[in-house]
């Protein structure tokens, strides 16, 4: 079976279905675009894996009788109840983000990244309500720079109208110099 999967690093392929006893060669090749852009052999790790249907089975129906509820969602808040049937992680497939924050039973609970993308969170067993928001980082900050232009503008605005009205037009004053067709020092009429 031959299946062109391209470059890529940190990535898992299927190359097929075998089956016990099956043998397997892989190869990599590199063509003459990536040998010409510098790229060059390496030593690379394998990992085979395998799945049983029947433990895959087993595992989905307990993960579905765990399975919470939700109750009212939107995009950045989520309201919801798990009954955990012994200790283990609340798991949400929502990708990891600094600016979620979870409440469980009430407390707040640190999250945590899981499989370097999704975020769970260490929930003890029994029932429990579960109340997850989002609010992006830096938002606040944004908020008040954005607040603190707006008045900025406002107060310069105020000030240039206020300073139109306050002014009465400059009288302008001739300066005349000495010797110039003004009145002489004495020769001034009364």
């Amino acid at each position: 079976m031959e299946d062109d999967i391209g470059f890529a690093a940190n990535n898992m392929h299927c190359i097929g279905v075998f089956h016990k006893g099956d043998e397997v060669t892989d190869s990599i090749a590199l063509d003459s675009e990536m040998t010409e852009a510098g790229f060059k052999a390496v030593s690379a790790e394998y990992y085979v894996a395998y799945a049983n249907d029947d433990v895959l089975a087993d595992y989905s129906k307990q993960l579905q009788a765990t399975a919470g509820t939700l109750d009212k969602p939107t995009d950045s808040h989520l309201v919801g109840s798990v009954n955990a049937p012994r200790e283990g992680r609340l798991f949400f497939t929502i990708p990891y983000d600094e600016g979620w924050s979870l409440t469980v039973d009430g407390e707040e609970t640190p999250l945590e990244k899981t499989a370097d993308l999704f975020l769970s969170a260490p929930v003890a067993a029994g029932a429990h309500s579960y109340e997850l928001r989002f609010f992006p980082v830096g938002m606040k900050q944004g908020m008040l720079f954005s607040c603190g232009a707006v008045v900025l503008i406002l107060l310069l605005m105020v000030y240039n109208l206020l300073g139109r009205r306050s002014r009465t037009p400059v009288e302008q004053k001739k300066t005349v110099p000495a010797g110039a067709d003004g009145p002489e020092k004495g020769n001034e009429e009364a």
